[in-house]
């Protein structure tokens, strides 16, 4: 791939998490990320900035 396609799916990867609200819907993102080549660690690692920059209820998670 690409670098400007890896770029790309990184940040598609990075949007859909970011948005994910539920635990079925936190699971999908990262499930897809993981298919759009985004690696594991990096994927862990936007999740723990996001808890970071947007604490939320609980866990993390609504639902």
């Amino acid at each position: 791939m690409a670098a400007a396609q890896v770029t790309m799916s990184n940040e598609i990867a990075k949007l859909m998490l970011e948005h994910a609200e539920t635990f079925l819907e936190r699971t999908e993102a990262i499930e897809t990320a993981l298919y759009l080549g985004m690696p594991l660690h990096e994927i862990e690692a936007y999740l723990d900035w996001l808890g970071t920059v947007r604490p939320r209820d609980n866990d993390g998670l609504k639902g």
